[in-house]
């Protein structure tokens, strides 16, 4: 039973620690489900070799008054991209973004049948565990739009409806995948 295998691993964790670390939550977890950590990884650090899973375990601290969230999920080089002087077109920076990206989830789902966030979100008292498959991302449903959030440009693609689906920082390169967070968790 996963609650009962994670009640067990946060209390003795908590023994320890006051906090859990990213890397203490991909250990946690692996544990919880018999799977193997594989710190280090690029997109992934939990393998289900029995049933082909891959999973990338992240964890945020949260008021847990949140509905969406932003989860770093690698970085991207921005070479030939960002001129601090002059920015490409947002459109011709998505396209090259999410063509880094399928590519790297191709590589995962060449080798898993299925690829996952597992996302651990917690504060001194609580948490709340979920997950979401991580798929390819199709151009087309990006409207991408650069904006200036403290002093620096950061590319955003908003969906359809308007909301945000990617951010990509310029100062560090870091892409981010934003998600609702469910209604429904552990």
């Amino acid at each position: 039973n996963f609650v009962k295998k994670f009640s067990e691993e946060i209390i003795c964790h908590a023994y320890f620690s006051d906090d859990v670390s990213g890397s203490d939550w991909e250990r946690i977890f692996a544990n919880c489900i018999g799977a193997e950590w594989k710190p280090g990884l690029a997109l992934y650090d939990v393998v289900d070799t029995r049933n082909s899973v891959a999973w990338s375990a992240k964890t945020v601290k949260s008021n847990f008054k949140l509905e969406r969230l932003g989860l770093i999920s690698g970085r991207i080089s921005y070479s030939n991209l960002y001129d601090e002087d002059e920015l490409k077109s947002p459109d011709e920076v998505g396209r090259y973004l999410l063509d880094k990206w399928n590519t790297r989830v191709s590589k995962v789902k060449a080798e898993y049948d299925k690829f996952y966030n597992v996302v651990l979100l917690r504060n001194k008292n609580r948490y709340k565990i979920f997950y979401y498959g991580i798929n390819y991302e199709p151009y087309e449903n990006c409207f991408w739009e650069w904006k200036t959030e403290n002093k620096q440009p950061v590319l955003y693609c908003f969906d359809d409806k308007g909301n945000k689906k990617y951010a990509w920082l310029t100062s560090g390169g870091q892409f981010y995948l934003i998600k609702d967070i469910p209604t429904e968790y552990i």
